[in-house]
């Protein structure tokens, strides 16, 4: 199910249930509070920041690779 199956407290004190990624692309906006419009914004530092996962190293293309990934679920 592409999923930990846990929940997980991402700083704002509240337990959130991991999602499946399967089906992803079809879910936006994205994040609990629905701060990211598409994939893509879900990786600017503004929506979500390291707390979910640190890509700041990744360059411009390699996310494009992984936002394409993640559609491709």
């Amino acid at each position: 199910m592409l999923t930990n199956n846990r929940s997980e407290d991402v700083g704002f004190g509240e337990a959130l249930q991991v999602p499946s990624l399967l089906g992803l692309s079809a879910r936006a906006p994205f994040m609990h509070d629905g701060c990211a419009k598409t994939l893509r914004d879900r990786f600017d530092p503004a929506c979500g920041g390291d707390r979910h996962g640190d890509v700041s190293a990744l360059a411009p293309a390699q996310l494009d690779e992984l936002v394409a990934y993640l559609e491709s679920l």
